[in-house]
């Protein structure tokens, strides 16, 4: 299909040529070449990320000869376009530049090939037609990749239309290769040197990071794993700053991204509540700052002319200092963004669009080999990542400890059946690893089966008795079999090993409520809630037991925290309408507190039924910590 669609366009451009040259246009046409080092630079510059992004992802190698085309159909309708409007024509190296940069934001499926022509047709269109003047010369408004693909993100979005594209995947292609962040950093450096872009990536960078811990703060739990993800570099590195697009003002240039790192931030929260795919907050930010690049650059100058009415120097710092002072930041920025979050509970409706499941292989086969291999992932390991890049490129385990990293991530991934039979394997093939046991165990417990769970459980506990995480899961699961006194001295063992795991504290509070402790459980629900402040069923255990005790003001604090992230939890909902008649002045109702607290959410769900298997395994305790 791709194919057709390349060879339809070459007749299309034959028929246009064909009439150019009949009206005499093009034979008055002198062949101009124009090499200008800006284009030059981001050809080398992108192609080496095309190079490194090839080498872990095979689609790259694929879609070569189709990115060839694209360039080939660029130079064509540029030259006709041109010649049709009556300017010359310049054999120039911008058409690489431009289809480059699209290709790594936005690729249609090979059914839909034409729709990417019509991208590129229409990135030269809005380049032609939509400019103004600025700094004495007529040129154009928008950045001449971005504003294409923003506006076919819109266009996706509003006809429901983005599987059309490989959307997600594209994105998440960049995950499997360990130094993409470091790739892009030091090839934006070269850019940085010659085109004094510095400060429109920095300041973008900073004003995120300063979002993502601000979000943390306000929160409790930011609204992202990290400050921002490596197409959101790539876009703030390489995207953004083109000279013709960009303030031409030092103090502009600051202001221009930092506008663009607080419009990607507003973008990417946008895009999530209105469930659509937040992968488009970096393309769709980009026309909206270059519309205010006057703006930036006018406010730049008023404040060089307010300076200099208060007789202040006018500030100059070398470029190299600039670019020093980036290095450092991204140098202390760098373990934050290459961190691995498994813990991270997102606060946000869920993603619109999911990965395919050839991206979803891919993504399982690069996170078990960082788990194997996490040196490999460290900050600037690239010996590493060259030793170890055989294995690297296609992951298949080969050693029990191999397997078992394997099942850990597909578990993450809710993928139990594969995760049951790489766990399995690695049992057969090391029946004395204790992490085998482990996490075949904690397998069994997310899929309800805690006696089949206990028998793994005590093998490893057997080959690892001072192991917090086999404590803590056969603790759990001893607790979901009702044995709730030996539930709480495991429990209280793996919070002496490791008091600020979130699952051991929660179950052994749930586990101490279940023996008629409820003070003892008060005191580890409450460090729990402190741990997770946002996880409505810790919210609600300790708001049971503290009705329980009696404190009722603190008990509905936390039983309405619950009844707001949990809406549909009836005894939640129950016991809070309960505590608030009874302040009231109100009877109070005993069915409430003699079912709802002591006998069904405490006792008999908290580590039975809700706490373990629904949300202390499944949702946080594995994830967390495995």
């Amino acid at each position: 299909m791709p194919m057709v669609s390349l060879a339809i366009s070459g007749i299309l451009f034959a028929v246009w040529l064909l009439w150019l040259w009949r009206s005499g246009r093009l034979r008055q046409q002198r062949l101009q070449t124009e090499i200008r080092p800006p284009h030059a630079v981001q050809l080398v510059l992108q192609l080496c990320i095309y190079v490194y992004w090839s080498c872990y992802w095979d689609e790259v190698g694929r879609r070569a000869p189709l990115i060839a085309g694209q360039i080939a159909f660029a130079y064509l309708f540029e030259m006709c376009l041109a010649i049709t409007r009556g300017r010359p024509w310049r054999l120039r190296l911008a058409p690489f530049p431009v289809i480059f940069s699209i290709n790594l934001f936005l690729w249609f499926h090979d059914e839909v090939f034409y729709l990417q022509l019509v991208v590129v047709a229409f990135a030269y269109l809005a380049k032609e037609f939509l400019t103004w003047e600025r700094n004495g010369r007529r040129s154009h408004i928008f950045n001449p990749s971005a504003f294409p693909l923003a506006v076919t993100a819109v266009i996706l979005m509003v006809t429901n239309t983005v599987d059309l594209t490989y959307g997600l995947d594209l994105i998440w292609s960049f995950y499997p290769a360990p130094h993409f962040y470091e790739v892009i950093f030091l090839l934006g450096l070269v850019v940085q040197y010659l085109f004094s872009t510095t400060m429109i990536t920095f300041s973008a960078a900073a004003v995120l990071c300063l979002l993502h811990g601000a979000t943390g703060i306000m929160l409790g739990t930011t609204v992202a794993p990290h400050p921002f993800d490596a197409a959101v570099f790539l876009g703030l590195t390489l995207l953004v700053t083109d000279p013709m697009t960009s303030p031409s003002t030092a103090v502009g240039r600051i202001l221009f991204g930092m506008l663009y790192g607080m419009s990607i931030f507003a973008a990417y929260i946008a895009l999530r509540m209105i469930h659509q795919p937040s992968y488009f907050d970096k393309i769709l930010a980009v026309p909206l700052v270059n519309l205010l690049v006057p703006t930036c650059d006018r406010v730049s100058r008023r404040l060089q002319q307010a300076w200099a009415s208060v007789r202040i120097p006018e500030w100059r710092v070398a470029r190299p200092a600039i670019i020093f002072a980036w290095v450092i930041f991204f140098m202390a920025i760098i373990p934050q963004l290459k961190a691995d979050r498994a813990d991270f509970e997102d606060p946000l409706p869920p993603p619109a669009i999911d990965l395919s499941p050839v991206m979803a292989d891919l993504r399982v086969r690069a996170s078990a080999f960082r788990l194997v291999h996490p040196k490999a992932y460290a900050p600037f390991a690239f010996t590493e990542e060259i030793r170890s890049y055989t294995h690297l490129a296609s992951y298949m385990p080969n050693t029990a400890s191999g397997f078992v990293s394997l099942g850990r991530v597909l578990l993450d991934f809710g993928r139990r059946p594969e995760a049951f039979s790489a766990l399995q394997t690695a049992v057969e093939m090391d029946p004395q690893l204790a992490d085998a046991r482990l996490y075949l165990g904690n397998a069994l417990l997310r899929a309800g089966q805690p006696a089949a769970a206990v028998e793994q459980l005590e093998l490893a506990l057997s080959r690892a008795p001072d192991n917090a995480e086999v404590l803590r899961d056969l603790g759990t699961a001893v607790g979901m079999l009702g044995q709730f006194e030996r539930s709480s001295e495991l429990l209280e063992r793996s919070a002496s090993l490791q008091p600020d795991d979130f699952t051991v504290r929660y179950n052994l509070g749930a586990a101490l409520a279940g023996q008629g402790s409820t003070e003892r459980a008060v005191t580890h629900l409450r460090h729990a809630v402190a741990l997770k402040p946002r996880h409505p069923e810790a919210r609600w255990q300790l708001g049971s037991a503290l009705y329980t005790l009696g404190l009722k003001d603190e008990a509905r604090v936390h039983l309405d925290q619950a009844v707001r992230r949990m809406p549909r939890h009836r005894e939640a909902r129950r016991l809070l309408t309960a505590i608030t008649a009874e302040m009231a002045g109100g009877p109070p109702k005993a069915a409430v507190s003699g079912t709802a607290v002591s006998g069904t959410a405490v006792s008999g769900t908290a580590v039975s039924g809700t706490a373990v298997s629904g949300t202390a395994v499944s949702g946080t305790a594995v994830s967390g910590t495995a």
